[in-house]
């Protein structure tokens, strides 16, 4: 399971039968901050072929993070709809579809293992390049400065990165194409164990 997905990113006793495993409050006392704000969230706006609604919580400076996005879709004149759950514990990665209440799993040490000994920049970097991204140069994005990333291969073509905070995202899969544009960032969040809750009944794939 890939780290990206905007999108992006990035819990846990509250799972039954130990479902979910993480490791971010180790991470987070073990090694430097994965984002530059200790807690918090942002909210997309999405658009081109696509609307709804996205927002991304963190906390553990970024070691923790649960994306919840509800996206309709118009492809060849048919209109579906999707939702949801992107939750990145430390290494643990997990994505769960709500509607079908099935979910994928995945393990990742790119983050921890490369900022252990390298900054910041270079572990965005490496991480970047590593998906086949390269620097297209900087935007603003809601008064931040974004590095801008591009690929060739894959669903995610574009992506606005502050400090690695997905700010903007853009995907393109066949007979459509969208874009996740951050409108507002607040910190000091409170993290949602409601959202976390829905999780409880799905049906785990590696």
């Amino acid at each position: 399971m890939k780290l990206f997905t905007p999108l992006m990113m990035m819990f846990i006793s509250l799972w039954p039968s130990g479902q979910i495993e993480g490791n971010s409050e180790k991470i987070n006392s073990d090694s430097n901050p994965k984002f530059p704000i200790t807690s918090g969230s942002v909210t997309y706006a999405i658009s081109g072929d696509g609307s709804g609604s996205s927002i991304l919580y963190f906390d553990r400076n970024g070691w923790r993070t649960i994306e919840h996005r509800e996206l309709i879709m118009k492809r060849y004149g048919i209109t579906s709809s999707e939702k949801v759950i992107e939750l990145v514990d430390g290494d643990y990665q997990y994505k769960a579809n709500l509607d079908a209440g099935t979910g994928k799993k995945g393990f990742d040490k790119s983050w921890s293992g490369l900022l252990s000994y390298k900054s910041k920049d270079e572990t965005i970097e490496a991480i970047m390049t590593t998906k086949g991204g390269q620097l297209k140069g900087t935007e603003v994005v809601i008064d931040k400065i974004c590095h801008v990333w591009i690929f060739e291969k894959g669903p995610i073509k574009e992506i606005w990165e502050w400090e690695g905070i997905p700010l903007k995202i853009k995907k393109e899969i066949p007979g459509i194409h969208y874009e996740l544009t951050a409108t507002e960032i607040k910190e000091n969040t409170v993290f949602p164990d409601d959202e976390l809750l829905k999780l409880n009944d799905i049906v785990w794939s590696n």
